[in-house]
């Protein structure tokens, strides 16, 4: 009986350990433009959070009408502290894999073989948004999101609690 409790609490912290951790936005980044005054817009946009060791993100893609992109979550994401590099893939309309660097307010490299340079957006939301804040809060607003594909599996295999 005393091994079944302790191995019920190891589970317990060890499944919370992902929602519990710090939680910080690490910027936003796009290279999103419209050649007719904001009707048509092309190009991406990227956010991207750090929860404890785990970095989390979203790739919208630009590509018609303004507003509203497809997106999709961050599979496989990696950033190494020290060098920048910034790999990950994500499920927007089609499979997108990026390979690059992320330094300072630049994430460049390729996004499906094609060169890809995203500056960061001054403008985009800061720590007051209450998204920011923690893990179980990223996972309820953007899992309400339609548009943002994979988001409600990557919160529950990270066993965020809804």
């Amino acid at each position: 009986m005393k091994s079944r409790i302790i191995a019920a609490a190891a589970f317990l912290l060890i499944s919370s350990t992902a929602w519990s951790q710090e939680f910080k936005s690490l910027g936003s980044f796009n290279n999103v433009r419209s050649s007719d005054g904001g009707e048509h817009c092309r190009g991406y946009s990227l956010a991207l959070w750090q929860s404890g060791p785990r970095l989390l993100g979203l790739l919208d893609v630009h590509q018609g009408l303004c507003g509203d992109p497809p997106c999709g979550v961050l599979r496989d994401a990696s950033l190494d502290p020290k060098t920048g590099r910034l790999r990950f893939w994500s499920p927007t309309d089609t499979r997108l894999e990026f390979a690059g660097r992320l330094s300072g307010d630049v994430v460049s490299g390729t996004l499906n073989g094609e060169p890809v340079r995203l500056t960061r957006d001054r403008n985009g939301p800061d720590s007051t948004f209450k998204a920011n804040q923690s893990l179980t809060n990223w996972c309820g607003f953007w899992s309400g999101v339609g548009r943002c594909r994979g988001v409600r599996e990557l919160c529950a295999s990270l066993g965020v609690p809804k």
